[in-house]
């Protein structure tokens, strides 16, 4: 075979039919000399297709000798493929210098995880170790493609250099090694380390998938220096260790920020009813209450219910519907329904009739079933529905009644439907189809009938044709052809296969009986609720093709055309070439050229690829169309591409073209392989009128497959064109070869700023730190332009595991120059060495004393996630307590307490010391403190005892001194503080609010029985709001509430009685 003869045999293939073919060849040049020979041949064309079936033959021979001489070739695709081939087959050597030479960070990544799925562990595990005797600071990005015994002994000295993404890769990859590493740094951590933790977080979710034990051993240990709900625990550990997480939830009085609603059903009784008292929110029962077995509702019930109750005593009605038997459930919704706060709602009391046996809720709704309000009609019946649900021996009766009401207006027929469709299955026998059809024959009949109604009705029949297949597939399709309009997507989701088999043959005629009768639009409609089950609906689909081949309405074919491609695909393969065949401007839609530029690409012919005009029910020839397909152009052949560069030649030499379309077109030719630079360079002139297509050509150059407009571009840096050139060539210089990009980048003229300030981005864009010597230079430049210099500091974020980059980021805090010191500040602070970590904390300080407020500001902000080593932070946040800026203050208050609080109580009494002169500051510092004291009480109570002593030397400070004590004193402590300091006036009414908010630390009914017998009116006045506080809870108002409320409205003092006799607890009923 020779050449010629296998390029025009490709030429007549398909792209996936042409690979199928090289690979063979690939196979069989391992013993044919002659096919090799040929593919020697063939590596070596002119042509970017011919090296490209080369390499592509590497995958049957496995052979890489190609892809080692390939990888360093012009064109980005073969260079592409040809590391792809080598990472497969290629040998240590050759894999190591290939991914050496790569240029972007992104793109090494790639490839090593490309080596980790081809288990090339030893090539990965040699990469690493030449770059860190090189000093790379990028190995540990990589650590985890590599085996256990080279992580184990490269992991303790890169541990601290982690970021998050490459924590949680290392966790689902080696979960033992790295949960003992970051299980030995908390161990090792004594104060708060933000950082660390967001390490352990993002490495909680794919330790909970493989290892749950060790997610858990991990919370574990975090839970000695963070709270719960700062932890974030994911999903996955909640599901797979259920009962450890409960038990740490039940543990802590921090509020937690996830919800138990998932596992309920897996926790024990106690623990439901422990979690409802101390965590109400981890377990919002109206949300999954109905799923939790019987038993298990009874006890939260009996331990809850009075704390579910609204303010007027009503428990809410689907609580009253879960509850689990009978016997509680008529007697909360009899106790519901006798209450006067609902005696004058009927629209909120009517519905409780539904939970009650079916005489008594008849008897009780009777009222309401000839009321006048329609609403209260439809209201009564759907409680009808409800108390029906329940005993079927009454659904005769209700069905009897509903049909007696033939002629009620549409809202009260919407509320009846309704009603039925809500009956469990259970409950209908075939006996009750025969009035059940009469009632949906009246609901067809009435002339008001809505949408809602209709709908109700269909989802009614739906969930019967589990039950009565026979009876439910007509009425479906009686009913989807009366109403002609009817959504099905709900009816075919909620089908099994088998009720989609039966209720298909009496839905087709009503399908088919529109396409006769030319209502396309309704058969449109219908096709477009039936496409997530049409590949299970043969005869329907068969339907569609007819009305697709007969309709005259271009759009209904076009649109059934996308639909069968979506979903019968097979049907579609087969399709298309039929109708091209039949019409050569079904070319012009979306889902046929896609299909084709995908899959058929021997269809592309000549009048398809722009070269003549075709008339057609989608096209008028009179112009030709010129295909939209934007990439993937190695899918064709040289002779396709040629055709269509010339197509799109013409196109850009069109002068009367509008924009868009002349953008298009510079887009799809720069995409294009093997195509002549010409027309791109002459759009691209600096002279060129149409200044916006000259700029478009001018990006596009830098997309061209070998590169061929990067002299073009590097010409125009010199020129107005610079602005635009220089960022284009960013996605040549990040995919070429890094000594070639070094070296095009050295020899940019630098002499426009723009280009200048790009140059030094790409620089320290580039791996290994090539670049870094160079950016160096440019720092060393004593008038270096600003603009220059600010984006030399961001380049330089990358390289801060370097001393000389220090002395850069220094100088720019230094400097005075707000922008620079912004730009040194922001860098990322994970994945820093101990060393590098203690210099950023250096320059933190910087920015924490630099002239500009935004910069301190800025500083501030990012000193509350950073480890507070040496406490290097303390004094210069201290320092910021004194600035006479609000937003300044405020936010040094926070700071100080996050992150210095738990470590250094001291720091909180010096800080209110610092500020009792600054009646300004003093209310953000104590309220910062009273903040972190309501979430993490037991952490920062040492420090709030010694805020309250510091504040102590001030009279004056009396409301802040009442704050701090409420938040951070309990019990004995409590009571024996507020009795020297009995609150009065303002600070009595804060505090009796306070107290009447619900407790979240324990301990709060002990306090409440010190202050309530207390001598002092003032003290037992508080323990009356303690009460009405814990009775807000879960608990309620519970008998042993309402005879302490009982005490305190006989109490001798008016402070206490009058407002414990204006307290009304909900009615009992």
């Amino acid at each position: 075979m020779t050449r010629e003869t296998l390029l025009a045999e490709l030429e007549t293939l398909t792209h996936g039919a042409r690979l199928r073919r090289l690979y063979n060849l690939g196979r069989e040049s391992v013993t044919n000399p002659e096919t090799q020979a040929l593919l020697e041949t063939l590596s070596q064309g002119e042509t970017v297709y011919e090296r490209t079936l080369a390499l592509s033959a590497c995958w049957g021979s496995g052979d890489a000798r190609l892809a080692e001489r390939a990888r360093t070739d012009r064109s980005r695709a073969v260079r592409r493929l040809a590391l792809d081939v080598l990472v497969r087959f290629g040998s240590d050597e050759a894999v190591l210098a290939a991914v050496q030479a790569l240029p972007q960070r992104k793109v090494r990544l790639r490839y090593l995880q490309v080596l980790a799925k081809a288990k090339r562990t030893e090539v990965i595990e040699r990469i690493l170790t030449e770059w860190q005797a090189a000093g790379d600071s990028e190995i540990a990005r990589f650590l985890a493609y590599t085996s256990p015994a080279f992580v184990e002994n490269l992991l303790p000295t890169l541990a601290e250099r982690l970021t998050p993404v490459e924590s949680a890769r290392l966790a689902a990859r080696h979960p033992e090694l790295l949960t003992r590493t970051l299980l030995s740094r908390i161990a090792a951590t004594p104060g708060r380390d933000y950082l660390l933790l967001g390490l352990c977080r993002a490495a909680l979710t794919p330790l909970a998938h493989c290892r749950p034990e060790l997610a858990l051993a991990l919370v574990t240990a975090l839970r000695a220096t963070f709270p719960l709900g700062t932890i974030g625990l994911p999903k996955a550990l909640i599901h797979r260790c259920p009962q450890d997480i409960v038990a740490l939830a039940l543990a802590t009085d921090e509020p937690l920020s996830f919800s138990f609603v998932a596992i309920a059903d897996s926790l024990e009784s106690a623990q439901l009813v422990a979690l409802v008292q101390k965590h109400p929110h981890t377990l919002p029962l109206w949300c999954g209450l109905g799923a939790l077995a019987p038993e298990k509702r009874r006890a939260l019930y009996a331990a809850c219910g009075l704390g579910w109750r609204g303010a007027g005593g009503e428990l809410p009605l689907a609580l009253v519907q879960t509850l689990p038997d009978a016997s509680l459930r008529h007697a909360e919704a009899r106790r519901c329904w006798g209450l006067s706060s609902l005696a004058t709602v009927p629209e909120q009391r009517i519905p409780y009739a539904g939970v009650l046996p079916w005489d008594e809720a008849q008897t009780l709704l009777e009222p309401f079933l000839n009321n006048p309000d329609a609403t209260l009609r439809g209201l009564a019946l759907t409680a009808l529905c409800g108390a029906a649900g329940y005993d079927e021996e009454a659904l005769p009766a209700l069905l009897t009644l509903f049909s007696a009401r033939a002629f009620e207006q549409d809202p009260v027929r919407q509320a009846m439907l309704a009603g039925l469709a809500k009956i469990p299955l259970g409950r209908w026998q075939a006996g009750h189809l025969e009035a059940l059809a009469q009632i949906l024959a009246q609901a067809r009949s009435a002339s008001d009938l809505s949408l809602a109604s209709a709908t109700h009705a269909v989802a009614l029949v739906t969930k019967l044709l589990a039950r009565f297949p026979e009876w439910a597939a007509p009425e479906l399709a009686i009913w989807v052809r009366t109403r002609g309009h009817l959504d099905l997507a709900p009816l075919v989701e909620s089908l099994s296969a088998k009720e989609l088999a039966t209720l298909e043959p009496h839905l087709l005629p009503v399908l088919r009986s529109w396409k006769t009768r030319e209502s396309e639009h309704y058969l449109v409609r219908a096709s477009v609720g039936l496409s997530t089950r049409l590949r299970q609906l043969p005869g329907t689909v068969a339907l569609l093709e007819e009305l697709l081949h007969d309709s005259v309405n271009g759009y209904t074919a076009a649109h059934l055309l996308t639909l069968l491609g979506q979903t019968v695909r097979e049907r579609f393969r087969v399709l298309v070439p039929a109708l091209l065949e039949r019409d050569k401007s079904w070319i012009t839609q979306r889902s046929v050229w896609e299909f084709l530029h995908r899959q058929r690409q021997d269809l592309l012919t000549d009048e398809f690829l722009g070269r003549r005009a075709f008339s057609g029910r989608f096209s008028t020839g009179k112009t030709r169309f010129v295909l939209p397909v934007r990439s993937h152009f190695g899918r064709w052949t040289p002779r396709q591409q040629g055709l269509f560069a010339q197509t799109l030649a013409e196109v850009l030499v069109d002068s009367e073209r509008p924009n868009p379309e002349a953008f298009q077109a510079v887009k799809q030719y720069a995409a294009l392989v093997d195509v002549a630079l010409a027309p791109l360079v002459e759009l691209a002139q600096e002279k060129a009128q149409n200044l916006a297509l000259r700029d478009t050509a001018l990006r596009a150059l830098a997309l061209l497959d070998s590169s061929q407009g990067t002299a073009e571009l590097v010409a125009a840096l010199d020129d107005s064109r610079a602005r635009v050139a220089i960022y284009a060539l960013r996605s040549v210089v990040l995919e070429l070869p890094l000594t070639r990009s070094l070296a095009l980048l050295r020899e940019t003229p630098r002499r426009k700023i723009t280009v200048a300030k790009e140059v030094i981005r790409l620089l320290g864009d580039l791996s290994q730190s090539a670049g870094l010597a160079d950016l160096l230079t440019w720092a060393a430049e004593p008038n270096l332009h600003r603009d220059l210099r600010v984006a030399l500091v961001r380049a330089l974020w990358a390289h801060r595991e370097h001393e000389a980059t220090w002395l850069v980021l220094r100088q720019a805090l230094e400097s005075g120059d707000a922008a620079l010191a912004t730009i040194a500040l922001r860098a990322p602070n994970d994945g820093l060495s101990a060393s590098a970590l203690r210099r950023q904390l250096e320059l933190l300080v910087l920015g924490l004393r630099h002239p500009d407020p935004l910069v301190r500001l800025q500083a501030l902000g990012i000193a509350q996630g950073m480890p507070n080593l040496d406490g290097l932070l303390t004094e210069p946040i201290l320092e910021r307590l004194n600035s006479s800026l609000f937003g300044e203050y405020t936010v040094a208050a926070f700071a100080l307490i996050r992150v210095v609080g738990t470590e250094h109580p001291e720091a909180a009494a010096i800080a209110i010391r610092q500020t009792l002169p600054q009646r300004r500051v003093l209310p953000h510092v104590v309220e910062s403190l009273c903040s972190v004291l309501r979430s993490e009480h037991p952490r920062y109570q040492a420090a709030g005892r010694a805020a309250l002593e510091a504040l102590r030397t001030d009279p004056l400070t009396g409301k802040f001194q009442t704050m701090l004590a409420l938040t951070a004193l309990e019990g004995e402590e409590l009571v024996a503080w507020l009795e020297r300091n009995v609150p009065e006036g303002e600070n009595l009414a804060w505090s009796i609010a306070q107290f009447e908010v619900p407790p979240r630390q324990p301990g709060r009914a002990e306090l409440r029985a010190l202050l309530s017998v207390h001598p002092h009116p003032t003290l037992r006045r508080l323990g009356l709001a303690a009460l009405i506080g814990e009775t807000r809870g879960s608990a309620g108002w519970t008998d042993e509430a309402r005879a302490a409320l009982a005490r305190f409205c006989q109490d001798e003092h008016s402070l206490v009685a009058a407002a414990a006799q204006f307290t009304f607890p909900p009615e009992t009923g």
